[in-house]
C-alpha cells in the first residue's frame, strides 16, 4: 500500500517540478529517484515528529508545493557540480546525495547541502571508483553491458561503490549508480 501512495505523491510532486525542465515524468528514471527522493524526506519528516508526510502530500497542496520547491532547490545546486565520473542523469545524482552524504562526515549538522554534495560527487566518489578498489565485474552475454562493484575499508567503516558500462558499435559509456558507507557486514544495494 505504502509504495502505491509513494508512487502517487512522486506523480504529484513530478507535475508541480515542472520548474524543473529536464524532469518528465514518463521517464522512469526520473520518477524512481522522485520516489527515493520523497521516502528520503519522509523518513526525516518522521524522525522530526511528522508521522505521515505522504498523506499530508496527497491532500494538500502547500506541503506539495514547499517540497516541490525543497527538491528545485536541490536539483539546482547539484546541478552545478562537477562530478568525478557521470551519472545516469542529475535527478539520479539528487535521489543518492540525499540518501548518502551524510554518511561520509561525523559532523554533517555543521555542512551546507551543497558542501555535502561536493564532497560526495568529488572526494569520496574519487576515493572509491579506482580500479584497484574492483571487487567484481560482470558482463551481460552479448558483450553490451558491464556492471562493476567497488569496495573499500575506510576504518570501522564499508565504502560500496556501484557502476555499469554500456556498449554499442560506436560508443562506450560508463555510469555510476551508487555509492555509500556503511557498517561493516553484508552489503545490501541501495
Amino acid at each position: 500500500m505504502e509504495a502505491i501512495e509513494l508512487f502517487n505523491a512522486a506523480k504529484k510532486v513530478m507535475s508541480i517540478t515542472k520548474l524543473i525542465p529536464d524532469i518528465k515524468i514518463e521517464r522512469l528514471g526520473h520518477c524512481i529517484s522522485t520516489i527515493g527522493i520523497i521516502n528520503y524526506k519522509k523518513g526525516v519528516a518522521k524522525s522530526k515528529g511528522n508521522k505521515d508526510l505522504l498523506k499530508e502530500l496527497m491532500e494538500g497542496e502547500d506541503e506539495c508545493e514547499k517540497l516541490a520547491e525543497d527538491i528545485k532547490g536541490e536539483y539546482n545546486v547539484v546541478k552545478q557540480i562537477t562530478s568525478h565520473g557521470q551519472w545516469t542523469h542529475t535527478f539520479a545524482m539528487l535521489d543518492h546525495c540525499l540518501r548518502h552524504a551524510d554518511d561520509f562526515t561525523s559532523s554533517s549538522n555543521n555542512r551546507t547541502f551543497e558542501k555535502k554534495a561536493q564532497s560526495y560527487f568529488g572526494t569520496y566518489s574519487e576515493r572509491i571508483f579506482k580500479d584497484e578498489n574492483i571487487i567484481s565485474d560482470t558482463c551481460a552475454q552479448d558483450g553490451n553491458i558491464r556492471i562493476i562493484n567497488y569496495f573499500v575499508t575506510v576504518g570501522l567503516l564499508t565504502h560500496v561503490g556501484f557502476a555499469f558500462e554500456a556498449y554499442n558499435k560506436y560508443t562506450k559509456c560508463k555510469k555510476i549508480t551508487s555509492h555509500f558507507m556503511k557498517q561493516n557486514g553484508p552489503i545490501l544495494r541501495a
